[in-house]
């Protein structure tokens, strides 16, 4: 009975057959589930906001990569008009591209053993997760990595569906790969190494298809990877001697240290390469599976966790239910596909080490993973199919490892949708705050305010926000300074005044560090943002070095009124909760204009809005002294104290200055009244 039972199931199971042309279906659900399903909350990041600034300000796109990469231009030609500043767009995008370099990567696995549909596929699905990389929401900045890559993969393809056919199909395919090779060389550098491993594949290509021994293989491989080669000696050569760019940030540093110092710099490289191929192929996967990531009270992590069982269970299914024919005995494969994995993870690699920089050093340096990584799944399928028992013991752990890469791919895209409603609650509370900023004004802060955007995509932001109409000027009246970059070992060179310099290739800014804004943004801490300066050193939480830095900061490069920031760029105008009141009762403030402000607290109370930053009530505490509503500001001072002792010292000057200024006796009244409420020490 029970064998009777299992042939039903088992019939049923073979009943269902799913033809292998749905392997590119599988990727792309596998794609969009991974990397698509937070799109719409995500915006722009890291060096994507030059990218955005260089569409919206009309600059020249081949002027400003002319510094180092000229040729990499005509991907914000093509791309720009069709997608512009919509950061949906750019996103459905690039998840397109991610699709599309895992389809082609399969369909080069496919022409070269196209009797191992099975692994091919298995390798195709755990490449497409891969999670050596998980900057995906990037989109803008790693557009160009994308369609390079996209490129190289084609080329690769075409060269070798060039070689099964007649005269024609052979000039065809070989014209195309030529030129996809051409475009991938002279865009950017990441994927060169990669052209070493050409010759490989080719090889394995050329083997399984004739009759004739190794070495005239490998001739005929030769034969046919010359025309390449080629292309690929006049891209280095253009790139070594030809072009030079005044100041090459991918010098080739190694091949110096080589020259200087052969046996440490050989220890050097052996280092960099043992380490980032680890790194690749076993610390990678360390972040897909953490004991921190079981909380069953966090409703997102459970939901992720199912989604990863779905995504597993169901690439089970699909693998299982494949119609593919049966694969010869030969295992020849096996070795063919081991080195061949390995040429990639090696030889990909292989200009970043040049550079002397490596995958594991820098909080964007996994992008150069992306070259090596496909490799490194290569290898990781072959390792599993040797070692386990059966294919289906294989196809669940290769299923298993891309539903934890799946969660992965997730939780750091939900961390980056959090980064940008960072940015957007920044970049409206700057609206807020100052409407509007006279040109040259540098900005400073204690540090990045952003987890992925540092001091360049700040600035391209800044620019955005407040200069909408920059007629592709390249001189840019704002820029973003970090005050942990200098300012403590030259404090007095900025207080006496110094000229302030910025730069990203063609862009440009200059000003004066006198006439700069100081800003304090701490969303994790709860604070709104603080524009600071002298009068401030009282604000006790503000940091040290931004106490040094006070009298940098002049509020009168502040203009009160201006356009609002675009909301294809920024976002629709964030809620007015207590950060918009407190940023229009700062301005008033600044302003002089008190009545305002005490409007503005008689809103806020109210509505029962309350800060978390007890300092916060500043500004409200303020208004109602100048507007003689002195009961009011004494029962925000006690308010504010009550909940936190540190703003004492604040409070208490707020009250003895308005005294000082008008000796009213009731004003003495309620000053002498919060005295021995908040006991202050006159």
């Amino acid at each position: 009975m029970i064998r009777e039972n299992n042939k039903r199931r088992a019939g049923k199971r073979s009943s269902l057959q799913i033809p292998h042309w749905t392997i590119p279906l599988l990727f792309l659900i596998e794609t969009i589930i991974a990397y698509g399903l937070l799109i719409g909350f995500q915006g722009f990041y890291f060096d994507d906001w030059q990218m955005i600034w260089l569409i919206e300000s009309g600059a020249s796109y081949w002027e400003f990569y002319a510094f180092d990469r000229p040729f990499s231009a005509w991907t914000l030609y093509l791309t720009a008009p069709i997608l512009g500043t919509n950061a949906l767009a750019w996103h459905i995008f690039t998840v397109a591209l991610r699709w599309l370099i895992t389809w082609s990567a399969w369909w080069v696995l496919d022409l070269i053993w196209p009797e191992r549909k099975r692994l091919t596929a298995l390798i195709g699905m755990l490449f497409a997760v891969y999670p050596a990389f998980v900057q995906q929401p990037i989109a803008v900045a790693y557009s160009q990595h994308f369609l390079t890559y996209l490129l190289f993969l084609l080329s690769f393809g075409f060269m070798l569906a060039g070689l099964g056919g007649g005269k024609r199909r052979f000039w065809i395919f070989t014209s195309l790969g030529l030129l996809t090779q051409g475009v991938h060389l002279f865009t950017m550098e990441y994927f060169w190494g990669l052209e070493l491993a050409r010759i490989l594949g080719l090889y394995f290509y050329l083997a399984q298809r004739g009759d004739s021994s190794p070495r005239r293989a490998i001739a005929e491989a030769g034969k046919r990877w010359l025309p390449y080669l080629v292309v690929f000696i006049a891209a280095l050569v253009w790139r070594l001697f030809i072009y030079a760019p005044v100041e090459d940030p991918n010098e080739l540093r190694l091949l110096a240290m080589f020259q200087s110092e052969p046996l440490d710099a050989s220890l050097h490289f052996v280092e960099m390469v043992l380490r980032d191929s680890l790194h690749m192929t076993i610390e990678t996967w360390e972040q897909t599976l953490q004991v921190g990531l079981i909380a069953l009270r966090d409703k997102f992590l459970l939901l992720v966790w199912l989604i990863a069982f779905a995504v597993s269970a169901g690439l089970i299914f699909f693998v299982r239910s494949l119609s593919l024919t049966t694969e010869p005995a030969d295992s020849s494969w096996r070795k063919q596909l081991t080195a061949f994995g390995l040429a990639i993870m090696l030889f990909g690699p292989l200009p970043v080490w040049l550079t002397n920089k490596q995958i594991t050093i820098g909080m964007y340096s996994d992008r150069f993973a992306l070259a090596g990584m496909f490799g490194a799944a290569i290898l990781l399928v072959v390792f599993l199919d040797r070692v386990l028992s059966t294919r289906l013991q294989t196809l669940a752990a290769v299923a298993i490892l891309a539903g934890l890469a799946v969660g992965l791919h997730i939780r750091a895209g939900n961390d980056y949708r959090w980064a940008w409603v960072n940015q957007q609650r920044f970049f409206w509370q700057m609206h807020w705050r100052a409407p509007g900023l006279e040109p040259n004004t540098a900005i400073f802060s204690d540090g990045a305010i952003f987890q992925y955007a540092g001091d360049y995509p700040t600035s391209f932001a800044l620019n955005l926000l407040y200069s909408h109409d920059q007629s592709g000027q390249t001189q840019l009246p704002y820029w973003f300074f970090e005050l942990d970059r200098g300012f403590d070992r030259y404090a007095g060179y900025y207080l006496n005044g110094q000229v302030m310099e910025g730069q990203l290739r063609t862009a440009s800014f200059e000003g004066w560090s006198l006439d700069s804004l100081l800003i304090d943004y701490n969303p994790n801490q709860g604070s709104c943002l603080w524009v600071v300066s002298e009068g401030d050193e009282l604000i006790y939480s503000l940091p040290g070095i931004t106490q040094a830095a006070l009298p940098l900061s002049d509020l009168s490069r502040i203009q009160p009124n201006s356009e609002s920031p675009p909301d294809e760029l920024f976002g629709k105008e964030a809620a007015h909760t207590w950060c918009y009141y407190f940023e229009k009762a700062e301005l008033a403030r600044q302003m002089g204009d008190w009545r305002r402000v005490s409007e503005l607290a008689d809103e806020v109370l109210e509505k029962g809005f309350e800060p978390q930053n007890r300092f916060e009530w500043r500004p409200f505490v303020d208004g109602y002294l100048h507007t003689g509503d002195y009961q009011a500001a004494n029962e925000l001072s006690l308010r504010a104290y009550q909940s936190e002792e540190g703003v004492r010292d604040m409070l208490c000057a707020m009250w003895i200055a308005r005294v000082r200024e008008l000796p009213d006796p009731q004003l003495l009244e309620y000053a002498e009244l919060t005295e021995d409420q908040i006991l202050c020490k006159w």
